[in-house]
């Protein structure tokens, strides 16, 4: 339930959400204490300026996103300043093949940066600094490598890793769970693929992350991005 609330806050405040981490923070905090108590989340308030579609709309189809069992509210489309994902859909099918990149359009992580993952890592497993030895080390594999465009892939990085704090190169899939774990669709490019499907329309998803084509498959897969 806190997780819901504070993604429906997220999405409808994208831009004061990522100015004001430490005003989100104390909101989240604010979820997690009246959750404790088994108070309804939907009656929290939200920070000050910002967008709260609980107190603006009742459960209406038409300012919601089902998203699995899930219903996400959100605002009307002109309030978001975007399309609505069946505008944006017929805009789409007047072109036989359509793509999406990735990270960021059709799967979010519920991170400011998506470095905060190495320190989500190295609190839960006690590693000590591994967040600032992952970074260096994806630094020094791009550095290195002979690759087009400083590409690697994550398997570089850790052999890079193994080398300065004796980590196993077999850690690597420690770092590939929690990715699973934690990414997440975006509800509204969601809706689109759905709708691009039904329409038959090619689609395809592309990006240059450092994870296996057969991960990243699995991570949209798990999130409704299928076929």
């Amino acid at each position: 339930n806190v997780e819901y609330i504070y993604r429906t806050y997220k999405i409808n405040n994208l831009p004061y959400h990522e100015s004001h981490k430490i005003t989100s923070w104390k909101f989240l905090s604010k979820l997690i204490s009246a959750d404790k108590r088994n108070k309804d989340l939907t009656k929290v308030a939200f920070p000050k300026e910002t967008y709260n579609p609980f107190l603006t709309h009742s459960c209406s189809e038409n300012y919601r996103l089902c998203v699995g069992e899930k219903c996400l509210a959100i605002p009307d489309s002109s309030l978001l300043k975007r399309k609505s994902p069946e505008k944006l859909v017929e805009e789409l099918c007047k072109f036989e093949i359509i793509s999406f990149d990735i990270f960021d359009t059709c799967i979010f992580r519920p991170f400011g940066k998506p470095t905060d993952l190495y320190y989500l890592l190295e609190s839960q497993n006690g590693m000590l600094n591994f967040g600032d030895y992952r970074r260096n080390a994806e630094a020094a594999a791009r550095q290195k490598t002979t690759k087009p465009n400083f590409e690697v892939d994550i398997y570089d990085i850790y052999e890079e890793l193994e080398k300065r704090c004796f980590l196993k190169k077999e850690e690597v899939e420690r770092e590939i769970e929690m990715e699973k774990k934690v990414c997440y669709a975006n509800p509204y490019m969601l809706k689109v693929f759905e709708l691009l499907k039904k329409k038959k329309k090619t689609v395809i998803a592309i990006s240059d992350m450092y994870l296996p084509s057969k991960v990243v498959k699995e991570i949209l897969e798990k999130n409704g991005f299928v076929g």
